[in-house]
């Protein structure tokens, strides 16, 4: 048997810094030192890349995608042996090669050993979270592996542009920008209905004499209702029997225009 290959160990490993982890200052101070448990999702990298023009594109099954674009099994064994020497919990989660995402729980002291962070506790906007300055530092054997870490900081990272209604106020409390104007359903079909072209005025145009063209220009008539032969000239109700007779000569005379236009 071959000698047994050594676990790589990281605690003594230079650090680097992982890309695009550098995080601004919290915009109020930290008020103290975070406490408590820590759940943190490592994202690995894929076997292959995928290719930008096959987006959309090529269907792949599941069976495909773990087999060509899933984490590589060494890859997340580093992980699981990373985890083990800084005393980090390796979470069981569902389809973990295909996720590319290895969950750690561990205390604050061991994650900011592990990760080489501060973590701090401050109030963004009312609301408690975890916030951390700089940037993740990983041991170099992972720097082509780790492709993330997310958790550490719970800051809020998006706002709402909602606008909030007050019954008792007279106008709507922005919760946005008082820059930001907002409209109504009715203004919106308003704004759509004055760029829409009038189809009715389009058709005469094509249809009609250059007289005809600009008297309905100027005093356009309203669309006609299809009684389909239940109505007079007067717009009275005709009898049944009228009904009939009228439908009857509508159906003869759309007869002979269609005999007229074949010939």
């Amino acid at each position: 048997m071959g000698p047994r290959k050594q676990a790589a160990n990281f605690a003594t490993q230079p650090r680097q810094v992982l890309a695009g982890s550098e995080k601004t200052p919290s915009p109020t101070p930290a008020e103290k030192p975070a406490t408590g448990k820590v759940t943190v999702s490592v994202i690995v990298r894929r076997k292959n890349q995928i290719a930008p023009r096959t987006l959309g594109k090529v269907r792949v099954t599941r069976a495909q995608y773990a087999q060509s674009y899933a984490a590589e099994p060494a890859d997340l064994k580093q992980i699981r042996a990373f985890a083990k020497e800084f005393g980090l919990t390796v979470e069981k989660t569902p389809a973990e090669a295909a996720r590319r995402t290895v969950q750690l729980t561990g205390t604050v002291a061991a994650m900011q050993k592990a990760f080489g962070v501060q973590l701090k506790t401050a109030t963004i906007d009312g609301t408690p979270c975890r916030v951390r300055e700089g940037a993740i530092q990983i041991p170099a054997s992972l720097a082509n592996i780790v492709i993330a870490v997310l958790g550490l900081d719970t800051r809020p990272q998006a706002r709402p542009h909602f606008r909030v209604f007050n019954p008792s106020a007279t106008t709507i409390r922005p919760n946005a920008s008082t820059t930001n104007i907002s409209y109504t359903p009715v203004q919106v079909g308003q704004l759509y209905h004055r760029h829409r072209p009038d189809h009715r005025y389009h058709r005469a145009r094509r249809r009609l004499p250059h007289r005809r063209h600009h008297r309905l220009l100027q005093n356009p008539r309203p669309p006609r209702a299809h009684s389909h032969g239940r109505l007079g000239r007067q717009g009275e109700k005709l009898p049944h029997h009228r009904q009939r007779r009228r439908r009857r000569s509508h159906a003869r005379h759309r007869g002979r225009r269609c005999r007229r236009a074949r010939r």
